[in-house]
């Protein structure tokens, strides 16, 4: 008689007892890795505001020249003569002179004439009644108006004193009031600082022949207050005969 044979079954006796998987980080860990991220944003922190202010004058430079061209293109389109008024104001009390934002607008001549008479070293301020302003202003923010020298910027030609827009000596006599404003509120600009076009195109001072440059220095702001150790500088040139902005930016240094 065969006797049926019987199978054992494994003990599980001798299997070792599997651990718990973790499912969570110990107070150790996590104040770890939150230093860590503080270090990190820490050290990242100048290197992001240095990029925030380049973005910020070189996206100011590209507007500038735009502002230019079309105050040219209005006045060779038109058979008139246009002005860019600059002027820049304290960024923390709108309409007061100051540093850290510039203001700047486009005015044409309604009778296509020059308004003050050829040849009058001093004219008086433009007729408002003979103006009208092309569009609304525009504001240039956290950007101080500046002169550059060769060191800041290398470049074919650094203009003299009385060419740089952001000299006393490039004041003009003549100022413009605005007919309208983008802010009500906001007290009238008087722009001193003027750049004319011709019918031609050509870029001057007021009462004065177009010259071989006029130069925008743009250096950035804090609040008021010119980043003067910043790099993050702009050069924006216009030639008198044609009127054609090109920018101008400083050579990065070689290894």
């Amino acid at each position: 008689m065969t006797l049926p044979i019987q199978r054992q079954r494994p003990s599980t006796k001798s299997r070792p007892a599997l651990s718990r998987s973790r499912s969570a980080f110990t107070l150790i860990e996590v104040l770890t890795v939150v230093v860590i991220i503080s270090i990190l944003v820490a050290l990242s922190a100048p290197i992001i505001t240095s990029i925030n202010g380049a973005n910020t004058v070189t996206r100011n430079a590209y507007t500038l020249t735009d502002t230019l061209d079309q105050a040219r293109s209005y006045a060779t389109a038109n058979n008139t003569y246009t002005w860019v008024g600059i002027f820049e104001e304290n960024a923390d009390a709108p309409g007061t002179p100051g540093i850290g934002r510039i203001i700047l607008g486009i005015f044409a001549s309604t009778d296509g004439s020059k308004i003050y008479a050829d040849g009058t070293p001093s004219p008086g301020p433009l007729d408002p009644t003979r103006l009208k302003q092309i569009g609304e202003l525009i504001q240039l923010e956290h950007t101080d108006l500046v002169t550059l020298s060769s060191s800041d910027i290398q470049r074919d030609t650094v203009p003299a004193a009385i060419h740089q827009v952001a000299e006393d000596t490039f004041t003009s006599p003549i100022t413009i009031t605005p007919p309208h404003h983008t802010d009500p509120a906001t007290a009238s600009y008087t722009f001193a600082k003027l750049i004319q076009f011709s019918p031609l195109g050509d870029a001057s001072k007021i009462a004065s022949s177009p010259v071989r440059c006029i130069e925008f220095g743009l250096r950035p702001t804090k609040g008021n207050i010119t980043d003067t150790t910043s790099k993050n500088l702009v050069a924006v040139q216009l030639s008198g005969i044609g009127g054609q902005p090109s920018l101008h930016r400083p050579q990065p240094s070689q290894p």
